[in-house]
């Protein structure tokens, strides 16, 4: 099984990497689920560079989570109004065996986007896994 790296920006304001594992059939969907607690969303935030995406809980708002201040403000809260809730991962959109499809970030992505959130959310403090 294929492992990928994420990085994890919690509702309590915390931020660490997290590796998951791609099953045979390709799906990360067991390990995306149990870090957002229900079934995701993949989100294109308007003050994050393509190709990086967020994944959430899809019924986070119905499911009373905590909001994710840091995700809502990446996310566009402040232009749309539309808050993000729980967990969310930081991701990208890329190929899997040739198929578009989410994917983890390489040590390199993960060192610049931890430092560049670090840096734009001052109130995010670095967690252990």
């Amino acid at each position: 099984m294929a492992k990928e790296k994420v990085i994890v920006i919690t509702s309590s304001n915390e931020l660490f990497v997290r590796e998951l594992e791609r099953k045979d059939n390709g799906l990360m969907n067991d390990g995306l689920q149990a870090i957002v607690g229900g079934y995701i969303e993949i989100v294109h935030p308007i003050h994050l560079e393509p190709p990086f995406v967020l994944v959430c809980n899809d019924e986070g708002k119905i499911r009373d989570l905590p909001r994710n201040r840091a995700c809502s403000l990446l996310y566009g809260y402040a232009e749309h109004g539309i808050p993000m809730e729980g967990n969310i991962i930081l991701m990208k959109e890329g190929f899997y065996q040739d198929e578009p499809d989410i994917v983890g970030l390489t040590d390199a992505e993960i060192s610049e986007m931890t430092e560049k959130l670090l840096q734009q959310f001052r109130f995010l403090k670095k967690g252990k896994v």
